[in-house]
């Protein structure tokens, strides 16, 4: 192991070359005190010990600070890394790039570059500890989608891209590709910041793609067309989040299976509580707490072809109408309490398959169950049983269209 050595370069108009002397032979502790240091680029050979100053880069295009190729668990830690301009140019530069597996970024603020702020393209075991990312186009962008990839950890981090005139991008974006997925990543503790009230579905707290055992838990999601957005994806798991202030979803579930989104607590001004939609199959919903979702949307919304999926041990207050079974089939709920609205659960367009079992039904001004069907099919097995009602008739509210029919194999309170 190299000894620690410290630099005690006095900053300069162009400090790229000494410091880059010191890091192609052992760690790099800089003398604290120095402010700010001018370089192009900087490879990290050995570890970089900011020790409270700042880098400020003037490079346009490609990394600021590199974690070379084939150079792995390598770490900048504790100071601040920014760029000459934030306004967005595809091809222009990243705050950190890492282009080697199993590094690390601890103690670092991010921001000002034209690209990423921490861009990962390729690599797996990527670390970003107690950072803070913002004012960039993409905050941190992972994608390996010509290879599998592992392990990436994010924890008690910030991002934010508020700062910008036009932000549209999610602000953690995880991404693999067809039969390249991302396994066992995990954010814990992180705050994500979007843009109130945006007009693209691309301004989002964080996206995955093509990932599995995918762990999002205890992070703060504020603002976004879409809180936590999981798509092509398996095995994920959100919990223990907060989401507020998303004019789409807080979270989306699409194309999505077997994955569990658990104690969270979705409210203040968020659109649609939950959505599964594209095939989203064996899902569970466990012991989140839902509230406030206005009018006309649904707390939590089962869209396009989304089969087999249970709530379990909710606590939903709608506006409107607490579960929208839209064209699917196949949903059980066990044990929630409903709370206000016009329906529990609005079942539309659906063959039905819809069991209720257990929990508390309160105060919903229609009836617990609505169906509307107006395709000329059947609507059949909704069952329903051990529910309590409180404040709500019992029976069903239907309304059926073009030969549309109720089935048989109907039984609810």
């Amino acid at each position: 192991m190299l000894k620690l050595v410290s630099c005690s370069i006095a900053a300069k108009a162009d400090d790229t070359a000494s410091i880059q002397t010191a890091l192609n032979s052992a760690n790099v502790t800089l003398a604290p005190g120095y402010g700010t240091y001018y370089v192009s680029s900087l490879n990290l050979n050995h570890n970089l010990n900011l020790n409270g100053n700042k880098i400020a880069c003037s490079n346009s295009s490609g990394g600021c600070i590199i974690f070379p190729t084939g150079v792995k668990k390598k770490k900048l830690s504790n100071g601040e890394v920014y760029g000459a301009s934030d306004v967005y140019n595809a091809s222009g530069s990243s705050g950190i790039r890492f282009n080697s597996d199993s590094d690390t970024v601890a103690n670092v603020k991010v921001h000002r570059f034209t690209y990423a702020g921490i861009h990962a393209p390729f690599v797996s075991g990527v670390v970003i500890l107690n950072s803070k990312i913002y004012d960039v186009y993409y905050p941190v962008f992972i994608i390996n989608d010509s290879a599998p990839s592992y392990g990436h950890v994010l924890v008690s981090d910030t991002l934010d891209n508020t700062q910008l005139a036009t932000s549209v991008q999610p602000q953690l974006i995880i991404r693999g590709g067809v039969g390249d997925t991302v396994y066992n990543a995990v954010v814990t503790k992180c705050v994500f910041y979007a843009r109130l009230n945006p007009t693209q579905n691309t301004c989002q707290g964080t996206e995955w793609r093509y990932t599995k055992r995918g762990v999002i838990d205890g992070c703060i999601f504020t603002g976004g067309a879409i809180g936590a957005s999981i798509v092509r994806s398996d095995q994920m798991t959100v919990s223990n989040s907060v989401f507020q202030q998303q004019n789409n979803e807080a979270v989306e579930l699409a194309t999505t299976v077997r994955s569990t989104v658990i104690q969270n607590t979705i409210g203040s001004q968020v659109k649609i509580g939950i959505r599964c939609d594209y095939s989203a199959t064996q899902n569970i919903i466990v012991n989140n707490r839902i509230s406030g979702c206005p009018s006309p949307n649904y707390s939590v919304s089962f869209e396009v072809d989304s089969h087999d999926n249970a709530l379990i041990g909710n606590i939903i207050s709608s506006n409107y109408r607490a579960i929208g079974m839209l064209g699917v089939h196949g949903i059980k709920l066990y044990n929630n309490t409903f709370y206000g609205g016009q329906f529990a659960v609005y079942v539309v367009n659906s063959t039905g398959d819809l069991k209720i079992v257990g929990g508390t039904i309160n105060n919903e001004s229609n009836r617990a169950v609505g169906i509307y069907n107006n395709t000329g099919n059947k609507t059949d097995y909704i069952y329903m049983a051990g529910v309590t009602l409180s404040g709500t008739a019992s029976g069903l509210n239907t309304v059926f269209a073009n030969g549309s029919t109720l089935g048989t194999n109907v039984k609810v309170n």
